[in-house]
């Protein structure tokens, strides 16, 4: 898909080209209607999926045909269910991502402090994940970025230099904030709806379905329950398979803190 500069500017030339046309032939308004329409589609589905890189730059998968995967997780820290998933991963002995919302990094600061002491990835979530976190303005974004940085780095004493989008959503805001902070864009290439489906079998099998060099680093969210059932199953899948987890910050060769 084109960026949205070269999408711009395309858009624009047409757009003059069309205004030079008229004057000489018939142009009828349906092209222009046709060229507009096309860039706020353009615009409406790159913005809207972190994975097009329409606007900003994220990692998204492992680009290799070796059995890589990573295991993100969303939202938390969650008093209850971000502890069980911490259980779970001890015992298998596995690292995973969490993009925590300041918020609840702040109300919940020992969760945060064991996801550190036991090596897991903390990543940066905004602070509120507002519902209109798309409509910030960039100084806003911003101060919501610093915020949760603060507050994690309170408890940890380390600084986060990798942030996923709320929503996976980006925005000119955004992309103008993360301009003058030294973050990383992580995204996703296997989403396992676990906030929309409920039954956790189907959530299991939307997941490990999907797997593939394509597909590989895996998006849950810790504050649902059925996803402390699905990661039990898909860990003995991942081990049986022969599958390596790791970080992203093993394979981009990029510090996660500071």
């Amino acid at each position: 898909m084109l960026k949205f500069p070269y999408a711009f500017w395309i858009t624009v030339w047409c757009f003059f080209i069309l205004n030079i046309l008229k004057f000489t032939i018939d142009i009828s308004y349906w092209w222009y209607v046709l060229l507009f329409s096309t860039f706020f589609s353009m615009v409406f589905w790159g913005t809207s999926r972190v994975h097009s890189q329409f606007l900003i730059k994220a990692f998204c998968r492992y680009p290799t045909d070796e059995k890589l995967v990573s295991l993100t997780f969303d939202d938390g820290p969650h008093p209850v269910n971000t502890p069980k998933i911490l259980d779970i991963l001890k015992e298998a002995n596995l690292k995973a991502c969490f993009f925590v919302i300041g918020k609840n990094a702040y109300q919940f600061p020992e969760i945060i402090r064991r996801m550190d002491e036991e090596g897991h990835l903390i990543g940066n979530h905004s602070f509120s994940h507002s519902k209109i976190f798309d409509f910030f303005n960039a100084r806003r974004i911003r101060d919501e970025l610093l915020m949760t940085n603060s507050t994690v780095k309170k408890v940890t004493g380390k600084e986060m230099r990798f942030f996923r989008p709320p929503f996976g959503v980006t925005t000119i805001s955004l992309r103008s904030a993360l301009k003058k902070l030294p973050f990383t864009v992580i995204g996703w290439s296997n989403r396992s709806l676990d906030t929309v489906i409920r039954d956790e079998n189907k959530i299991y099998q939307r997941i490990i379905s999907r797997l593939s060099k394509h597909k590989n680093i895996v998006l849950m969210h810790d504050t649902q329950e059925g996803s402390v059932i699905v990661l039990e199953k898909l860990i003995k899948y991942l081990k049986a398979n022969e599958y390596n987890v790791i970080l992203p910050d093993d394979y981009l060769k990029t510090p996660s803190h500071e």
